[in-house]
């Protein structure tokens, strides 16, 4: 007995003195961290991935990840889905700097002229027609000393945009009546727009009349 074990003694110490360990264990497997949910979504019908990271929003890569998927577009009706947290980012703040120098001198600009919004609303109204010949109004409270631009026009447009036929200077203003001669260009035509107005001002007013003898 005593021999048997100093052999093995002796082998050992000669292993060492070689350099021959014992053979190493092998090392556990890692265990994968799983990752944290903010929720749980259970698939319904229609839904895919990307549609459900833009529901809660997040990155959908980050539901791929999250669920070991290997085919991303492959979920089905009653899955259970881990949906990670929505990534936050804190803003970096922007460091304050102090101006150094003279300070600059500004030029307020003046702002532009505002079209000017008329006192009162000036309206006339048609009293006398004479068929593809003259248009007489009657008007009601116009302001003084403007001059009017006559504008005769088709039917629905208020005479916005059509050329001017006559200018009209309302003297005193309030009422007065003005006739003014139907231009060539609207003569046969059944109903006729007529407008007054001034640009500079923004005063305007515009009715219509059938182009037939009244009264």
């Amino acid at each position: 007995m005593q021999r048997w074990f100093s052999m093995i003694c002796a082998a050992a110490l000669l292993a060492g003195l070689l350099g021959i360990s014992a053979p190493a264990r092998a090392a556990a497997p890692a265990q994968s961290t799983p990752a944290k949910c903010a929720t749980e979504y259970v698939v319904k019908a229609g839904d895919w991935v990307r549609q459900i990271a833009r529901q809660f929003k997040v990155d959908w890569q980050a539901i791929v990840s999250a669920n070991a998927l290997t085919t991303p577009d492959l979920i089905y009706p009653g899955q259970k889905l881990c949906i990670p947290a929505a990534a936050t980012s804190t803003p970096t703040p922007t460091p304050t700097r102090t101006a150094t120098g003279p300070t600059p001198t500004r030029t307020s600009t003046a702002a532009p002229s505002a079209t000017p919004v008329p006192a009162v609303t000036p309206t006339f109204r048609i009293v006398k027609v004479v068929k593809d010949q003259s248009v007489t109004i009657e008007t009601a409270n116009f302001p003084a000393g403007v001059k009017f631009d006559v504008r005769f026009g088709a039917m629905g447009t208020h005479g916005v945009g059509g050329a001017v036929a006559a200018t009209q200077d309302s003297g005193k203003g309030g009422t007065f009546q003005a006739t003014f001669t139907i231009p060539a260009a609207f003569k046969g035509a059944d109903q006729i727009a007529l407008r007054l107005d001034n640009a500079a001002t923004g005063y305007f007013a515009f009715n219509w009349f059938y182009n037939s003898n009244a009264p």
